[in-house]
């Protein structure tokens, strides 16, 4: 028997939405900090591709946007970690979170696999996007928590995402809906709603799926 001692309770949407909306104040500074970091990275990058005058497709094109994907891979982990920072009694520095080269590269392999899926999967029918993203997504953050490869990582999700799929599916929806609502209001409500959102994904990971995998090897 593990030390949670039972299956974690059903994820309530509600429940994680109170707990990130209450952690905002504290986290959120930190969280857009990360998030200038990695929109200067596109713009970089936008910048050199047009500079270049390369057409898509082209390798210094190809180049380029590879550079994109690996480079906003080190801020995505750092901000990830930064929201799994809200369950720690002493929160990792900046240099640990932002240039772990390791973690990165990883971080980058599972994108670049699922990038793809989650695509092609929401423009023909939206749901098997989100089923991926169900499936799946969690491999991230078990990547950035620094024990997992991608393949590990992916093996872990599928495993601890069963019988919470369809959850997930629904919290993925939810975000996406809330986000497109903070754009709607000429994108200032993303200030708002892009941490809320890292949060409850920090906390459904942390709160239930990270409970179940330590019932599933106990």
């Amino acid at each position: 028997m593990s030390a949670f001692g039972k299956e974690p309770a059903e994820l309530s949407l509600a429940a994680a939405f109170h707990w990130a909306v209450s952690r905002y104040k504290s986290q959120a500074p930190q969280i857009l900090a990360l998030l200038l970091g990695w929109a200067s990275v596109w713009l970089i990058v936008e910048f050199l591709v047009v500079s270049s005058g390369s057409a898509p497709g082209r390798p210094i094109w190809l180049v380029l946007h590879l550079g994109y994907f690996w480079g906003t891979a080190y801020w995505e982990v750092a901000i990830l970690r930064s929201a799994f920072d809200t369950f720690e009694t002493a929160p990792q520095s900046w240099r640990s979170k932002l240039l772990d080269h390791r973690v990165a590269l990883r971080f980058l392999a599972v994108k670049m696999l699922l990038l793809p899926a989650i695509l092609i999967g929401t423009a023909l029918l939206v749901a098997p996007g989100l089923y991926c993203m169900a499936r799946l997504g969690p491999a991230l953050f078990f990547v950035t928590q620094g024990q997992s490869g991608p393949k590990a990582a992916l093996g872990l999700s599928n495993q601890v995402t069963q019988g919470r799929r369809g959850h997930l599916m629904l919290m993925c929806l939810s975000l996406l809906l809330f986000n497109m609502l903070g754009a709607a209001l000429l994108g200032l409500g993303l200030i708002i709603t892009v941490p809320i959102s890292i949060l409850i994904c920090a906390h459904v990971f942390r709160e239930q799926l990270i409970k179940r995998q330590c019932l599933n090897t106990s």
